[in-house]
């Protein structure tokens, strides 16, 4: 009887501590992972085709290499400091079993210049890259891959330009999709942010369609960019007005009401 007693109370506690162990590899994931790696290519591509970023707790390492007729073109390199509220996101998203189970090669990356996407990550001692069509992600990565494109697109600028990283890259924005009626049965949506009793509006020329109703509203990751897109609506003569100029942003993992 006591041997049964024991074996009973055993298997309460083995059962009460499983949720706790699956919390704490999702814990370690998020402090002890050496780094991710995510890139992009395009094999038939002049200027540079080739970007990669290096994510780690505290820093993203960005560079992106080419060539033109005359052959290579230099590397550029670039870096931003990063804190827990862009690292933590990405991390605790990620299944790193899930991830191990993929197959190396997916699909037919880069295959007729489609382009090719990988994600490379080192956590405990093993290392694991998988590499994928582009825009073409396998399951197991679609719940962090977003956060990986928004923040390589951080990092594309102009030669000019400073990155400004903090500044540019919006991490689970709440926005409202609203509709600029134009002339001839045009739409063009723009996307606002409330701030206060203030919201500003960004123009998205891949927002997808399937989120083109006015006051949907959205959650999204995404990054500014240093130019804009001129607003319309139609005046009474039904011709199109400039009413305002829209800051671009290029949106990602957009989330909406209508899921």
């Amino acid at each position: 009887m006591k041997r049964n007693t024991t074996i009973l109370l055993f298997g309460m506690l083995l059962y009460l501590l499983l949720p706790a162990c699956d919390q704490i590899v999702s814990d370690d994931l998020a402090k002890d992972a050496d780094y991710l790696k995510y890139g992009t290519s395009f094999g038939m591509c002049i200027g540079y085709c080739t970007h990669e970023i290096q994510v780690t707790s505290n820093k993203i390492d960005f560079k992106k290499n080419g060539h033109n007729m005359e052959g290579l073109l230099p590397e550029v390199s670039l870096s931003a400091e990063i804190d827990q509220n862009y690292w933590l996101p990405l991390v605790e998203n990620i299944d790193f079993d899930a991830f191990k189970q993929l197959d190396s090669i997916i699909g037919c990356p880069d295959c007729a210049d489609g382009g090719a996407e990988w994600i490379e990550i080192k956590h405990g001692g093993e290392v694991y890259k998988v590499i994928f069509e582009y825009m073409n992600e396998p399951d197991a990565v679609r719940s962090f891959i977003g956060y990986l494109r928004t923040y390589t697109d951080a990092f594309k600028i102009e030669e000019n330009e400073e990155v400004n990283f903090g500044d540019r890259t919006l991490i689970d924005q709440a926005g409202i999709i609203r509709n600029s009626l134009c002339p001839n049965d045009c739409n063009e949506f723009v996307i606002g942010i409330i701030d206060g009793t203030d919201t500003s509006y960004f123009y998205d020329e891949y927002l997808p369609e399937d989120l083109n109703l006015d006051y949907t509203e959205i959650e999204f990751n995404g990054v500014l960019k240093y130019d804009s897109t001129s607003i319309h609506q139609q005046n009474g003569n039904d011709e199109a007005v400039e009413v305002f100029k829209a800051r671009n942003i290029r949106t990602f993992n957009v989330r909406s009401n209508l899921d």
